[in-house]
């Protein structure tokens, strides 16, 4: 029986919080504690914005993991789909995704030399505190691109 509880999610997350070494065995589940919840921080920014900036608004993360979770919970709050410059997200490009505004998810470092302004609106918190990859990255909002996507999208890779 011990064996399941480190193989399938049967304990409360608050046990993730209390035993950090849940996460170590089982990383990747660890990691989707507070997906939905993050999702639900960056939906609250983009309903922020104006109805007008909302059309030229994309999101940028900074790992997969983030936009994992965007790209699955994304939809159902109205979310556009996430852009990464992590790993092999990197490869699929920022296709037709507006570059007007940007909502940087954990990403602000990456994004601040090609914006005129980036702003904070929140630090993501996962539920019980699991310390996750996520847990305490901040979400802030870009605005004045220096070019387009295509102009800095090179730079923006990474393998970390």
């Amino acid at each position: 029986m011990l064996t399941v509880a480190f193989i399938l999610p049967v304990l409360p997350l608050s046990t993730f919080a209390r035993i950090p070494a849940l996460h170590k065995i089982n990383y990747d589940l660890g990691e989707t504690v507070g997906w939905p919840q993050m999702t639900r921080q960056v939906a609250t920014v983009y309903d922020e914005l104006s109805p007008a900036m909302r059309p030229s608004a994309s999101i940028f993360t900074s790992n997969y993991g983030e936009a994992g979770a965007l790209a699955l919970y994304g939809p159902a709050e109205g979310l556009p789909a996430p852009l990464s410059g992590h790993n092999t997200f990197w490869l699929w490009g920022p296709r037709d995704a507006a570059d007007r505004v940007v909502i940087a998810v954990g990403s602000v470092d990456q994004l601040r030399p090609h914006f005129a302004r980036c702003r904070y609106d929140a630090t993501i918190h996962s539920p019980d505190d699991v310390h996750n990859d996520e847990n305490g990255k901040t979400i802030w909002t870009c605005t004045g691109p220096h070019g387009s996507w295509s102009s800095f999208w090179g730079g923006l890779r990474h393998y970390d």
